[in-house]
């Protein structure tokens, strides 16, 4: 007799699916000697939710403005979407990001003036400035990550 999944189990269950059929079980690209990251499409979302497993907001900034050409707008919603208000947060992170580093990933996240604001940086208390359109808290200076993204 089989035992059944505890309902947790099948949140995760039911998530994956709805994230791979999201991502059309997008598979990582080779490099070559590439500079872009192998990373899989609909990466951003995924780096964007968990700073802290991703190497911090600099290294999120930097994979981003790398490969921000090729990201598609259209399934960083999606994805945002599968993953709830947390993935809705991240997508308003990637679209401050994508705006104030003047890359070519164009986000249009809805966006509230009652909504409450997200930090950049979930892990970093700091707020050196808010970006309004997107009410994104920054713990740095645009210039400060300008730096860090374009090296």
């Amino acid at each position: 007799m089989s035992q059944q999944p505890h309902p947790p189990a099948l949140r995760r269950q039911a998530l994956w699916l709805r994230w791979r059929e999201a991502s059309d079980g997008a598979q990582p690209q080779a490099s070559g000697r590439s500079p872009r990251s192998p990373v899989r499409k609909g990466g951003e979302v995924h780096c964007a939710l968990r700073i802290d497993l991703s190497g911090g907001i600099e290294r999120l900034a930097e994979a981003l403005a790398k490969g921000s050409g090729d990201a598609d707008p259209t399934r960083v919603s999606l994805l945002a979407q599968v993953f709830g208000p947390r993935g809705l947060a991240a997508e308003r992170r990637l679209a401050s990001l994508a705006q104030v580093l003047e890359l070519p990933l164009h986000l249009s996240p809805a966006v509230a003036s009652r909504q409450p604001v997200v930090r950049l940086d979930p892990r970093d208390e700091h707020v050196a400035w808010v970006d309004d359109t997107f009410r994104v808290a920054w713990n740095l200076s645009a210039d400060e990550l300008q730096a860090v993204a374009r090296n």
